[in-house]
């Protein structure tokens, strides 16, 4: 998992350096360079949403695991379940939507009215199942809670981890939004998109790092 995670990191980084490569060429007046510009803005872009699915979806398993571990009530562990399914189906049906209309852009600025809603979709989306993963994580060890002050030590830290990596990964997606509709017709949103990717790799990576 974490090689596939750093894979995927490692070609997000590639992609983002060619595309503002392509980018200083095409302003130096070589329009050239205008295809790999649009070429590279989409494979950074589908790269960045197979990652955060990827990460979306192992604190999915997580949490689908977790509930299916502890001692609970039965009707608390299916609606741990049923909460894993439907965010998963609705971030994968998200992910798909996007990358499929991605691949149809022609400018990596001032995008059609169409696409704008897709923009909004996707990065609110991710936004919204980021802050539902933190919540039901959070509960979900609140539960398993043993009593014991080593116990209470080591799941308050949990805790804390997922509200700030939750947080910091919805407040990213939602700053993408607020720059893009601040400056539609300039490139001010690809400043925090390059880091979208760079925060879900580091959350996981801290997160294996934790529980070591």
């Amino acid at each position: 998992m974490i090689g596939v995670v750093c894979l995927l990191d490692t070609l997000h980084l590639v992609f983002s350096m060619y595309l503002v490569y392509s980018l200083v060429i095409q302003l130096l007046g070589y329009s050239v360079a205008g295809p790999h510009v649009l070429w590279s803005l989409k494979a950074l872009g589908s790269v960045q949403v197979v990652l955060i699915v990827l990460v979306q979806g192992f604190y999915l398993f997580q949490i689908w695991r977790l509930s299916s571990n502890l001692l609970l009530a039965k009707t608390f562990t299916r609606a741990a379940q049923l909460f894993v399914i439907v965010i998963a189906l609705f971030a994968l049906a998200v992910a798909v939507i996007f990358t499929s209309q991605l691949q149809k852009i022609d400018v990596i600025n001032g995008f059609s009215q169409n696409f704008e809603y897709i923009v909004y979709l996707g990065f609110g989306a991710t936004a919204i199942v980021d802050c539902s993963i933190a919540v039901a994580m959070c509960l979900l060890l609140h539960k398993s809670s043993a009593g014991t002050i080593k116990s209470e030590t080591v799941l308050e830290s949990l805790i804390q981890y997922f509200i700030g990596s939750g947080l910091m990964t919805s407040l990213a997606a939602i700053l993408c939004i607020i720059l893009y509709v601040a400056q539609p017709n300039t490139l001010l949103y690809l400043g925090m998109e390059l880091s979208v990717t760079r925060l879900y790799a580091n959350s996981l990576l801290a997160m294996y790092d934790n529980s070591s």
